[in-house]
């Protein structure tokens, strides 16, 4: 005995480690066997298994088959929790699925009474889309002037042969934006300067050379747009009622842009009253 005490004394630290690391071991092993051979029905199998689904820790599956002997095998499997982020699909079993033999292919019959569907249409302009709308400009003199200001939606600053002159849009009226600011006026105003600021225009006359304040009254167009229709088809402007070569056109162009319910001619909304 005092031999095996002086032994145990020499070196005592690496057999402490040496003893710490068989027990860790053999606990180990111990523990592995106990899952391996854990039985399904009992209180441990149980709180085992709930308690790793919790915290997402694969649990062992254990099966059993048998060997040519007869005596059992017991296989342990690792099932790891699969966190599925798919789209679930339609519950729809197939034939092959559910195991059973598909029948006859049915065919679905509609009574005879059913409605065949309605298509509603938005309402289509009055006049013919490949009508040529400038054919009613006369076919006068047609200077080009470059556009130094745009006034308001049918009015602008022109320089044309070196001189500088305002220029109203024939046989059209707008709304206007200044001095007081009318409905559509300011959109109407923007359109005209998409149109024609800082651009050359092309101006055609028609019998009435300037109206009463002295402005041109002209025809205008910018490149193959013709300025005095296109704002009229969009709702930016209405034709008036002045006499002139182009005065059905642009009422024509201005009945197309109401049913379409575009631009000015667009439901306003109503705020209720308190």
């Amino acid at each position: 005995m005092k031999a095996l005490i002086d032994f145990w004394k020499k070196d005592i630290i690496n057999k402490l480690i040496l003893l710490i690391s068989i027990i860790l071991l053999v606990g180990t092993l111990a523990i592995a066997y106990a899952l391996i051979n854990l039985k399904s029905d009992s209180i441990f199998y149980s709180f085992f298994s709930s308690s790793t689904k919790d915290i997402g820790i694969p649990t062992l599956a254990v099966d059993s088959t048998q060997n040519g002997t007869g005596k059992s095998i017991v296989l342990a499997t690792v099932t790891p929790q699969i966190i599925s982020t798919a789209t679930p699909q339609s519950p729809i079993a197939t034939a092959e699925q559910a195991n059973e033999t598909p029948g006859p292919t049915q065919t679905l019959e509609l009574p005879s009474s059913t409605p065949s569907p309605t298509l509603i249409t938005s309402p289509v302009a009055s006049s013919n889309p490949n009508k040529d709308v400038t054919a009613c400009i006369p076919s006068n003199r047609q200077p080009v002037g470059k556009v130094l200001d745009v006034i308001d939606g049918n009015t602008i600053k022109v320089m044309l042969d070196g001189a500088s002159y305002i220029v109203r849009y024939l046989g059209i009226d707008v709304p206007k934006y200044r001095p007081v600011a009318e409905y559509y006026g300011m959109e109407s105003d923007f359109k005209n300067a998409e149109y024609v600021f800082a651009k050359e225009v092309i101006l055609i006359s028609d019998t009435k050379d300037k109206d009463d304040s002295g402005r041109l009254l002209r025809y205008v167009k910018v490149g193959d747009v013709f300025v005095n229709y296109a704002l009229v088809s969009q709702g930016f402007a209405t034709a008036s009622s002045e006499l002139s070569a182009c005065a059905d056109t642009f009422k024509a162009a201005e009945q197309s842009a109401s049913q379409l319910k575009i631009g000015l001619w667009m439901p306003t909304p109503t705020i209720p009253s308190p």
